[in-house]
């Protein structure tokens, strides 16, 4: 007779598999022709990236994303949820699933490509506002005033490219689902860990 574990295990593998399949499927989407995200933005709409790096939101998000991303990170390469661990459990019950290593393997880049994609972005939010606090404080015709002028166009530009995952993770509100999804990563964890 089986287990309410073993039933409990395989419902985190089937979990995993749906989380996996969804997010490769997701991340893998390809933009519209017309530009619009299908998120039912209009480009006339959308904040702009001076709008995006002034709202103190966007860290907020930001950061939580990345807290949250990292110690996923650490469990999807820990002792318990390595691509080894996760591709033999999963196998266990799909045995035909031969394409698994390499979807896992494409997980973990598009996984670690994203959260570098986050860390930037938080780091050039971060830079910018620290250029706008020194900017108030300096006269604006100084040299130093000038200079951080010109850092500051240069960060706008630098932002630009995360434009849209900022936009997106306001919309979703990403930083209320970050937690919710480590935490299902840390509940998974605990059961494959469980005798």
């Amino acid at each position: 007779m089986t287990s309410i574990r073993s039933y409990g295990r395989q419902g985190a593998v089937l979990l995993l598999c749906l989380y996996v399949a969804l997010r490769s499927g997701l991340v893998m989407g390809v933009p519209s022709k017309d530009g619009n995200s299908g998120s039912g933005s209009s480009p006339s709409q959308d904040v702009g990236v001076r709008g995006l790096l002034l709202n103190a939101s966007v860290f907020a998000v930001l950061d939580s994303m990345q807290v949250c991303g990292n110690h996923i990170d650490e469990i999807l390469h820990g002792p318990v949820m390595n691509e080894g661990n996760l591709v033999k459990a999963i196998t266990a019950f799909f045995p035909y699933w031969h394409e698994l290593p390499r979807y896992f393997e494409r997980f973990h880049s598009d996984f670690a490509k994203g959260l570098e994609q986050i860390r930037n972005a938080r780091n050039v939010y971060k830079r910018y506002n620290d250029v706008c606090h020194t900017l108030k404080k300096l006269d604006p015709m100084s040299p130093q005033a000038i200079e951080l002028v010109g850092e500051q166009r240069r960060l706008e530009l630098e932002f630009e490219q995360y434009k849209m995952l900022a936009e997106s993770a306001l919309r979703f509100k990403v930083d209320i689902f970050a937690p919710v999804v480590l935490r299902l990563f840390q509940d998974v964890e605990r059961m494959l860990q469980s005798p």
